[in-house]
């Protein structure tokens, strides 16, 4: 287990948990967890084809989906598309039905983030689904004005929706992992 991303058994059943009960669980052999957040795993889906469901799979749905409602034939910019949950968001967006799927393959912060966000057309909704790597990011009022800029954060977000998710997500991803890991030679 590292930090809250583990598949665990208990009761002969494997599953995922939605996070581990604090302090436990960051480099356990054995983690605590609250019953109540635990995601019961088809026999069919692999651990390692799981564990990329939980933390970036669900912020890119639940972003995508919840936050954004990404509408078919839309256009959706994935910005960082190089790390854990960009590569899933391109996906997630082509799930969702978007017309087109825009990926900046670095992280834009700072001057090119104000800079891209000049590209948006007002209506245009901004979602972060974790830090836009600025933790003094300022943005002028009349670029923002007219576009919804929200944040998600995996943390943040009740348990039921995250569990629906997590469940739809499974179900995509049924049969397209297989079910052995790649090795590296």
């Amino acid at each position: 287990m590292v930090g809250n991303e583990a598949v665990v058994e208990g009761a002969g059943r494997r599953a995922y948990p939605q996070r581990t009960v604090a302090p436990h669980g960051s480099f356990a052999e054995y983690a605590v967890v609250d019953p109540s957040l635990v995601v019961p795993l088809p026999d069919d889906v692999a651990d390692h084809a799981a564990l990329p469901v939980g933390i970036p799979g669900l912020a890119s749905w639940m972003s995508l989906s919840q936050v954004a409602r990404v509408q078919p034939c839309e256009t959706v910019v994935v910005v960082g598309a190089t790390g854990a949950v960009g590569p899933i968001a391109v996906q997630v967006a082509r799930v969702l039905g978007a017309g087109h799927v825009v990926v900046v393959l670095v992280l834009v912060y700072g001057a090119p983030l104000v800079a891209a966000l000049h590209a948006t057309r007002p209506g245009a909704r901004v979602v972060s689904t974790g830090a836009w790597g600025d933790s003094d990011l300022r943005l002028p009022f009349p670029l923002i004005r007219g576009r919804t800029s929200v944040t998600y954060s995996n943390q943040l977000t009740d348990p039921a929706p995250k569990r629906e998710a997590y469940v739809r997500l499974i179900d995509n991803v049924r049969g397209a992992i297989p079910s052995a890991p790649p090795t590296l030679n």
